[in-house]
């Protein structure tokens, strides 16, 4: 009973309170395009931080969600490339470094590498290192 207690509190930390950002979050982390349009668009525009969702989006890989909450005003990029860089997910990395709608700084690529390095996502940090190299 102490591990599905313990089990439940770790799936909500950091993200206790409104349970619409719960709603949102675990919709972007399955990639449940049905339920992300549903909650954003009952919301509204402005109403509801769509940044925790993107995060959760990157770090699953879910690049159409990660499409969708940015073209309804979510831009943490840098924890986007950060979270997608520790899991290892090379797909939401490489939209998230060709991607036209936003524009990821230097410095942000060496966080999301030391992150990667740390995490032992070699492929993701490959990635990132010869994209410093490049310049």
């Amino acid at each position: 009973m102490v591990f599905i207690a313990l089990f439940a509190t770790a799936l909500t930390y950091g993200y206790r309170g409104d349970p619409m950002t719960l709603a949102l979050i675990s919709a972007a982390r399955t990639g449940n395009m049905a339920a992300l349009s549903s909650i954003v668009h009952s919301q509204g525009r402005g109403m509801i931080n769509l940044d925790p969702a993107f995060v959760e989006a990157s770090a699953y890989g879910r690049i159409k969600a990660m499409q969708f909450l940015v073209a309804r005003g979510a831009h943490d990029f840098t924890g986007a490339l950060v979270r997608a860089s520790l899991r290892n997910q090379i797909g939401a990395v490489r939209h998230l470094l060709d991607s036209d709608a936003y524009e990821i700084e230097e410095a942000d690529l060496r966080l999301a590498r030391l992150a990667a390095g740390g995490a032992d996502s070699t492929e993701v940090e490959f990635l990132l290192v010869t994209r410093l190299m490049r310049g």
